[in-house]
């Protein structure tokens, strides 16, 4: 099925569509990305949702997207995962129990929600004691109509809805990957995920983000949000740029975040006892100067800034365009690789 990938964001919103080559390597076709009209999916009312939708058809038409037919992402903070341990069982078995397992996590009645599942790890027949790992997902059913009402009032076919971080795992990660915990910096949220391969292992949404950055920066250097963020942008953590200002205003909440992150990658050595072979820095704020070096310092891990692109086959010209803003595409990537 000919597909493209649409990522919404609460900041910027983007598209990708890829063909898969002879070689079964995939060919950009093209890619895109738009501000996000605000307030955006934060919104209620009908109004700004047709101010999205208006937005994503621009989108749409300047990339010269050949397919209607639309893979979505929901966003990882107002959707639920987990992954839980379950004893050898059958798929029909499975499908009775894994409803009675998610309600101990899920804070809203199932009726309410629309819950997915995989199996991330079966358990090796033979061994009884062994458990397989179940990655559970359910997303409310209104968040759901809501991404389908604005794809349907830009005119195109939903094809598939998946959670942002199944695509990131897609678009960063190959099928013979490490363990590596991938950091998806968005703008209310920084999303982790440990995974092995393409098989999500964990995932965890923590509200220190790009907008908490640039509220740091606004409010120590006392200036307007839409400046402090063009001097997060072009500064970052760069100790001789502004006189180390605007690195002294991001270091408290970068070192929240960093706390956040430790704390997961101890829980999972400590329950899983496998190390990490490093981390990998998608989203916004993942450009940020020196970010990566921050992190590694702080985590003691090799920190890469992720690039879609990097696995594909591409125009030199057109990418040349994208690459600034590369890592903002891994989910958008990820869902134009889904197999449908």
């Amino acid at each position: 099925m000919n597909i493209f990938g649409l990522d919404i964001g609460s900041h910027s919103i983007k598209i990708c569509q890829l063909a898969k080559q002879q070689d079964k390597k995939w060919r950009l076709v093209s890619a895109g990305l738009v501000p996000s009209p605000q307030p955006g999916m934060q919104s209620e009312q009908e109004a700004d949702f047709i101010k999205v939708a208006e937005q994503v058809k621009k989108l749409y038409q300047e990339a010269k997207i050949t397919t209607k037919d639309v893979v979505l992402s929901l966003p990882e903070s107002q959707i639920f995962s987990r992954v839980i341990e379950m004893p050898l069982m059958s798929e029909n078995e499975l499908a009775q129990a894994v409803p009675w397992e998610a309600e101990q996590f899920i804070p809203m009645p199932l009726s309410e929600v629309t819950l997915d599942w995989q199996i991330v790890k079966p358990a090796a027949v033979g061994k009884e004691m062994e458990k397989m790992k179940i990655f559970i997902v359910a997303a409310p059913t209104v968040l759901i109509k809501k991404y389908i009402d604005i794809a349907e009032m830009a005119g195109l076919n939903v094809a598939a809805i998946e959670s942002e971080s199944l695509a990131l795992a897609r678009a960063l990660q190959t099928a013979s990957s490490p363990f590596s915990i991938l950091v998806n910096f968005g703008a209310k949220s920084t999303d982790l995920t440990i995974a092995a391969g393409q098989k999500i292992l964990l995932t965890r949404s923590i509200s220190t983000a790009g907008e908490a950055l640039t509220r740091a920066i606004a409010t120590n250097l006392v200036l307007e949000p839409g400046q402090a963020e063009e001097y997060k942008k072009a500064y970052g953590l760069e100790e001789k740029e502004a006189e180390g200002k605007i690195r002294k205003a991001l270091l408290p909440v970068l070192d929240v975040l960093a706390n956040e992150i430790q704390k997961t990658i101890l829980a999972w050595k400590e329950k899983e006892n496998q190390p990490l072979s490093g981390l990998i820095l998608a989203g916004g704020s993942a450009g940020l100067a020196q970010i990566g070096l921050y992190l590694a310092s702080k985590l003691g891990l090799e920190v890469q800034t992720a690039d879609p692109f990097s696995s594909l086959t591409v125009d030199p010209n057109f990418i040349a365009k994208l690459k600034p803003n590369a890592s903002l595409f891994s989910v958008a990537v990820g869902l134009a690789q889904k197999e449908i």
